[in-house]
Order: C-alpha cells, then sequence, then structure tokens
C-alpha cells in the first residue's frame, strides 16, 4: 500500500496525529479547507482552524468540504475560532449596531414627548401664533433638528404653565450658562464716544449697533431683552423659523 493510500485509508487517525501541523500539505485537505473559506473567509488566517478541520474530516467527507466543516460548527464546544481581522469587524458591526439602537431609542422619547401620544401637537410659529403640526412629519426629521423642535415646544409648554415671579427668575438666570455674573445694567450709560446716554427702550431702539454689542457683552441678553420690554413669551415666538 502506498503512503497516500495509508493516509485515506489505514490507520487513518493514527496517521493524521503523528503528521500533525504537515497536514496542510496534503492537496486533498488544502482544496477542501479553500472550499471551506470560499464561503466562510472569517474562519482563515487561523492555523488552529486548519488543523481542527483536518483532524475531524472524514475521508468520505473530502467530496462535502463546506457541509462537513457547517456540521463541525454546529457541533457543541466546535473549535473555530474567527480570525483578528474578523473579530474587530464584528466588534465595530456591534458597536454601530448599539448607537443605532440607542439613536432610535432617543428619537422615539423626543417624538412621544413632543406629541404626548397624539397625532399632532401645537407650537407657536413665528408670529406667535399657535400652529398645529403633524407628528408623523417628525418621524423624517433630522435629530439634532428634532432636539430643536424639542426644546421650543416642551419650553412653550413649560413656560405657559410658569408664574410671572418664575418667568422673571428665569430671564434673570438664563444668561449664566456657565457660571457667568452680569452686573446690574445701570440707568446711563458713557458709551465709547464719550456721550451719555440714557439706557431706556427708546435710546436703545435708536442706538448704534456696535454700541448695541458692546452692551450686550457687559450686561447681557437678559438685562437688554428686560430693558426694552421683551418677555420670555416674546422671545420663545422669534425661535419658532425651524417649524415652519
Amino acid at each position: 500500500m502506498t503512503e497516500p493510500e495509508f493516509l485515506q485509508v489505514a490507520g487513518y487517525e493514527e496517521a493524521m496525529a503523528k503528521v500533525q501541523g504537515q497536514l496542510c500539505i496534503a492537496q486533498e485537505f488544502q482544496q477542501a479547507w479553500q472550499d471551506v473559506l470560499s464561503k466562510y473567509p472569517q474562519y482563515g488566517g487561523v492555523h488552529a482552524n486548519l488543523m481542527a478541520y483536518v483532524t475531524s474530516l472524514r475521508p468520505d467527507e473530502l467530496v462535502i468540504p463546506v457541509e462537513a466543516f457547517e456540521n463541525m460548527l454546529a457541533a457543541p464546544g466546535n473549535p473555530f475560532t474567527l480570525s483578528a481581522q474578523a473579530l474587530e469587524q464584528q466588534r465595530i458591526e456591534q458597536a454601530a449596531r448599539a448607537a443605532q439602537a440607542a439613536e432610535l431609542r432617543e428619537r422615539q422619547q423626543l417624538i412621544d414627548e413632543i406629541s404626548q401620544g397624539r397625532t399632532t401637537y401645537t407650537a407657536r410659529n413665528n408670529y406667535g401664533v399657535s400652529q398645529s403640526y403633524r407628528t408623523k412629519d417628525l418621524q423624517d426629521t433630522p435629530l439634532d433638528e428634532l432636539k430643536t423642535v424639542h426644546q421650543i415646544v416642551v419650553g412653550q409648554r413649560n413656560m405657559m404653565g410658569q408664574s410671572s415671579q418664575e418667568l422673571r427668575q428665569q430671564v434673570q438666570t438664563r444668561n449664566a450658562p456657565l457660571g457667568r455674573q452680569y452686573p446690574p445694567m445701570p440707568e446711563t450709560w458713557e458709551a465709547p464716544d464719550g456721550k451719555e446716554y440714557e439706557l431706556t427702550k427708546r435710546t436703545l431702539i435708536r442706538m448704534p449697533k456696535e454700541f448695541l454689542r458692546v452692551l450686550l457683552q457687559r450686561y447681557g441678553s437678559a438685562a437688554m431683552d428686560e430693558r426694552l420690554g421683551v418677555t420670555k413669551r416674546q422671545e420663545v415666538a422669534g425661535q419658532q423659523r425651524i417649524l415652519r
């Protein structure tokens, strides 16, 4: 009996144990493994996978190499491992799926809070007039824009339920998001041109823009709004372009 015949027929398992890593030299096994990798490339590049395959493959399974491999995969405690590249790709895909699922949950929560379970929701438009919008239109809204719509709509609802004192407190604090405190706006102010201005609504409306910018930087927009008589409700109404 020749050596190839011995490897395939007589003492098959004993011969496999003796030659170990040299089994991949046999053309039959090389071809069988290549057939497997053509369908399951994620198991390539791992020598232990090749060894586990050829030592478990029966001679009669050489004609069905892929099916034999699938049977081995399905068996409890199969010895095959994914390649490093396949494992990294798997990690990336899992992270992408997790991020997508988190975004979907966030989107649904925002939509639920905007619509309150209704098919339509209301918000004041650019002219301060209450207007109805379809909830289903929010489904295709980009997430960043959806967050802005949520902030406006929920902010309006909260505002409508606040007392005048609460609104005044909100005006006083909204310009210090990072702990910055503005000094009180005085009744009169010496401008860069050397002139003294009374900081009344009438004067502020006519004041040059460059002076207004200085006042905004020095005393904050809340003080400016209060001096101009701009209420919180008017400010929110001015934010509604995105809803139109």
